[in-house]
Order: C-alpha cells, then sequence, then structure tokens
C-alpha cells in the first residue's frame, strides 16, 4: 500500500523513511540547548537593536539589507566562553550567514565591525 507523504509530497511505500522527513535528536548538544536559554533570546535581541535590524556586512558594502540571523564570528564549537559577547556577535542575512560559515567573509574584518557598532552604541 502507498501513501502520500506529508515532507516532500510524493507517494512512498508504507513504512518508507523519506530523507526530507526533520530528525528529532533526544540528545541535544551543549550549542543546541543554548539557543533556547533565556540569555542567548536577550543578548540576541539586543545585538539586533544595536544593529538596526540590518545586515552589517551589506551595510558595509553600501546596500541596506534585513538582517535575520545573529552570527558568531567565533563559532561556538570553537570558544564556547564567547556565545554571549557582543562583540562576538553581529547581524547577518541569510546569504551573508552563510558566506561567514564558509569563511568567504573574514571573521577579522567582521569582529571589527561589531566592535565599532558596540563603542557607538
Amino acid at each position: 500500500m502507498r501513501a502520500s507523504c506529508k515532507y516532500c509530497g510524493r507517494v512512498h511505500p508504507r513504512g518508507y523513511r523519506c530523507p526530507k522527513k526533520p530528525v528529532f535528536r533526544k540528545n541535544k548538544q551543549q550549542k543546541d540547548h543554548f539557543r533556547s536559554t533565556n540569555a542567548w533570546q536577550k543578548v540576541r535581541k539586543a545585538v539586533y537593536q544595536r544593529d538596526l535590524g540590518l545586515c552589517q556586512w551589506c551595510l558595509h558594502e553600501g546596500r541596506y539589507t534585513g538582517g535575520e540571523e545573529v552570527h558568531h564570528i567565533v563559532p561556538l564549537i570553537e570558544d564556547y566562553d564567547l556565545r554571549l559577547e557582543k562583540t562576538n556577535l553581529i547581524l547577518l542575512c541569510p546569504a551573508c550567514h552563510h558566506d561567514a560559515d564558509d569563511g568567504r567573509i573574514a571573521a577579522k574584518k567582521l569582529r571589527e565591525i561589531a566592535e565599532k557598532n558596540e563603542v557607538s552604541e
């Protein structure tokens, strides 16, 4: 017997595990738990307000783009102690966030922008 898949819209045999189905992990990692804390939500909101809701890299390049994601310049996995440091956080649009994660935007430049924003606040 076949059934319509609510994750991809295709028709699969019953019991088939669709690759589009999200995986829920019981053992959350430290970084996953951190993102649901009240402390992170407060700092995230403060960074959003500090950066005026604009992607800071696009602004640096002369474009006005709404920022949606707060980026850790030094990733959590490298230095977990910097997780709430505002000079380690910057607001980016999804495209720039992806570029920063892949190393196409230099962390040094992002840090300079974040530090300048923190001083001028």
